[in-house]
This record gives structure tokens, C-alpha cells and sequence, in this order.
């Protein structure tokens, strides 16, 4: 496999996961016997143009009559061949479907356009946009789930991918191997921001992992409601379509919206967006689109709390 895998590195991201290799080894397999096989008929072929052509005009052309022994050949080979590929492949399939049971496990919640992870600590939430820390060497479990349409998570780099699907728990497992940052993909189209799409993956010692998580844990019951707010806004991925800079996007822009003149696609317009209209804009949104935006946010009903619906209008 050493040879394979020099001569086709290039296809693949560095590995950074303990099954990393058990999947690259299926796919330089596989792509070693196609290979082989399209040598193998190529030479054939170029063979038989040699062999059988015309000569001289009026010449018979070469003919190749049934050959038993030949058909039995060509049929068991190959059947062999892909009865192997399938074993190996439902050996491996086994392994990525059964995570070891000592694993950590993250809930991961995807979202038109953003990953949010959430972490358990000490009884407290811990929530993420964006940003998945694991340690290093540990299995990690993602729990994971979708509140509008079907996403998919894939870290090239571990060698996982998965369909996330609303109404429905999906799981994924790797066991990092490699301290450092890696890209996470949403790999299914999911709309008009699909491409933003994206996480990173730190990977990091146990220490600093558990270090990390008790800052997060501490920092949440500690900040103020416009500080608390501010993390909503990644969190609760409002940052994928609404900027803070004043320029529009999927959505309308937060900057300086608080008091600002709304004007709707439907419906008398209002003076001032005051914390009435944050509320009902985050818990109905589709029952006052702003002027030349399109109905595209869903409902938070059901997924924030009074509480964090009073941050954010804090924060805004």
C-alpha cells in the first residue's frame, strides 16, 4: 500500500484520525485494481488491432469463437474481486458505525447556514458556532441533527462524512490523532449561503481541552445580557445572514436597525423597531419581511428561551 499511497497522495488530505488509514486503504485498493484492469485492457486491445487487422483488402478479418474455459475465467475473477471489496468495505463500515464506549460526545445542531456544537459541562450548556474543539487521541461521538433541511458534516482530514437530517439523530465518530486546525465542510447544498457553510476543527491536548471547556462554562454565567447576546448571534447562527457592519446580506443588517423605520413586503410599515418587533421578527419572522428581502429566515419558537430572546434584543 506504501507505493499506492505515494503515487496518489495527492487525491487525498494528510490523514488526522486513527481510521483515517483503513479508509484511504479501500480507496488506494480500489483505485490500484481499476487501474490494473485498464492497463490490462488497454494492452489487450491494442494487441488484437495489431494481430487482426486487414492486411491487404478482400482479407478476412481474425474471428474469435466461445470459449468456455474464457467466460468462466472472466466471470469468477472479477466476482471474487468484488466479493473481497465488499467484505473489506463492511469490515470498515462495522468499525465507523460502532464508537468505542468510553466516548466523548459533542451535540451538534445544523442550521441554514451554521454548525453549532454543544458541549455538557458540569450540568451547564456550552454552545459553539463554528468552532469544535476534541481532544487529542479520544473518541469523539457527534450527535447531530437538523432544524430546516438536509446538511451534511465532512471533515476530509478524519475521513467522516454524514447526512444530517431534520427530524432525525445522524452519529458520526473519529478519534483525532494530530494536535492542529482542520476544516469542516457542509458537503450537501443547503441553499443560497451553503458555500459559508463551514467549522473549524481544534484539535488539542486533554488539558487544554478541559481547560478550555471550564473558562466556556464560566464565562456564560458571568458576562452581561449584550455580552450573553453577542455570543447568541454567533451561536444561534444569525451572524450567516444578518452583518454587523450596516451592509445587508441574506438578511437585513443589524447595525443600527434598533428605532430604525421598518417597511415590509406585506403590511403597514412601523416607525421604530423597537424590542416588540426584535421578538416577533426571531419567533415569526415570515409575518414581517422587510422590503426587498425574501422570506427566508425560519422560526425560533421552540429553540431559545425568553431569556436568551432578551439578550439578544440587549445586544441589538
Amino acid at each position: 500500500m506504501n507505493v499506492l499511497e505515494k503515487l496518489f497522495s495527492f487525491m487525498l488530505p494528510k490523514q488526522a484520525s486513527t481510521t483515517a488509514g483503513l479508509i484511504d486503504q479501500i480507496f488506494y485498493a480500489i483505485i490500484g485494481m481499476s487501474a490494473l484492469v485498464t492497463i490490462l485492457f488497454v494492452i489487450v486491445i491494442v494487441w488484437f488491432v495489431i494481430k487482426y487487422r486487414r492486411k491487404r483488402e478482400g482479407q478476412k478479418t481474425g474471428t474469435i469463437t466461445g470459449s468456455h474455459k474464457l467466460e468462466i475465467l472472466w466471470t469468477v475473477i472479477p466476482t471474487i474481486v468484488f466479493v473481497a471489496i465488499a467484505f473489506y468495505g463492511w469490515s470498515a463500515y462495522r468499525i465507523l458505525e460502532h464508537p468505542p464506549a468510553n466516548a466523548y460526545h459533542i451535540r451538534v445542531v445544523a442550521k441554514q447556514w451554521a454548525w453549532i456544537f454543544n458541549y455538557t459541562v458540569d450540568g451547564k450548556e456550552v454552545q459553539t458556532l463554528g468552532q469544535l474543539y476534541v481532544p487529542i487521541n479520544r473518541p469523539v461521538v457527534l450527535d447531530m441533527t437538523s432544524l430546516d433541511v438536509i446538511h451534511s458534516f465532512s471533515v476530509p482530514a478524519f475521513r467522516v462524512k454524514k447526512d444530517v437530517v431534520p427530524g432525525l439523530r445522524t452519529k458520526i465518530w473519529f478519534t483525532a490523532n494530530k494536535l492542529g486546525d482542520y476544516q469542516a465542510y457542509c458537503t450537501e447544498f443547503c441553499g443560497t449561503a451553503h458555500s459559508k457553510m463551514l467549522a473549524t476543527v481544534y484539535v488539542v491536548s486533554e488539558v487544554e481541552f478541559e481547560r478550555w471547556l471550564q473558562a466556556e462554562a464560566a464565562a456564560s454565567t458571568t458576562a452581561s445580557p449584550s455580552v450573553l447576546g453577542a455570543k447568541l448571534y454567533e451561536i444561534k447562527g444569525c451572524k450567516s445572514c444578518h452583518t454587523l457592519t450596516g451592509v445587508d446580506d441574506v438578511g437585513p443588517s443589524f447595525r443600527g436597525l434598533f428605532g430604525k423605520r421598518r417597511e415590509f413586503e406585506e403590511g403597514p410599515p412601523i416607525e421604530a423597531a423597537d424590542e416588540n418587533y426584535i421578538r416577533k421578527s426571531i419567533l415569526d419572522p415570515k409575518s414581517q419581511v422587510v422590503k426587498d428581502f425574501k422570506p427566508k429566515m425560519n422560526s425560533f419558537a421552540g429553540q431559545i428561551t425568553e431569556e436568551e430572546l432578551g439578550q439578544i434584543i440587549e445586544f441589538i
